[in-house]
């Protein structure tokens, strides 16, 4: 504790050397008690490194995630009658590599039918991991046996590609025509799959 009042008080240390320390600390004293009780003795080094790797991986885990876009307070406005309305969401964890898909499916009474959230160990752009949200939606509604839907998302250039108004970019082409096969199961007569953007 000496050293924590001195690192902060004294020699006014920044917030990340500070924690480094209380870690390395940590460490140590845990893996003297492991030494003891018969564990394996470590090199003070390997103590080090195995602490700040230890740190690293809290402080990702703990980090907010960097939002596919700046969302304003938008008011959730329900499907016609008879209908469902599929809300997506990605996000991308840079630091973790890795990205999320949300996905909510609600009548026109707001009632939650159904809902999913996935993690996918891949490093996407904001874009991609937009295109895999729909991808995983259709296969998400289409297990549901849920028809008509209209599908809301964030990315205008994703939902235009899916109308088919613009050409995809060519990260997101395969993604696209992956969603398009599954939405083919949506098309019959009397079903309908609605693509708007969530402004609308």
């Amino acid at each position: 504790m000496d050293m924590v009042w001195y690192g902060v008080v004294e020699a006014e240390w920044d917030k990340d050397l500070i924690e480094k320390m209380v870690m390395v600390a940590w460490s140590l004293w845990t893996s003297k008690n492991e030494y003891r009780t018969g564990g394996v003795k470590k090199s003070v080094v390997r103590i080090g490194s195995d602490a700040l790797e230890y740190l690293e991986e809290y402080q990702t885990c703990v980090k907010e995630p960097e939002h596919s876009q700046v969302v304003q307070a938008k008011v959730w406005k329900p499907p016609p009658s008879n209908m469902f309305k599929i809300n997506i969401d990605g996000v991308v964890f840079a630091d973790q590599k890795a990205a999320g898909v949300d996905v909510l499916i609600r009548d026109e009474l707001g009632n939650t039918i159904g809902a999913l959230s996935k993690k996918l160990w891949a490093t996407l752009k904001v874009v991609e991991i937009e295109a895999k949200a729909v991808e995983i939606a259709l296969q998400f509604s289409n297990d549901l046996l849920i028809q008509d839907s209209i599908l809301e998302g964030d990315s205008l250039l994703v939902i235009n590609a899916l109308k088919e108004l613009s050409p995809p970019l060519s990260s997101v082409a395969a993604i696209r025509q992956s969603s398009l096969l599954v939405a083919q199961e949506f098309r019959q007569d009397d079903i309908t799959l609605g693509l708007t953007w969530s402004d609308a």
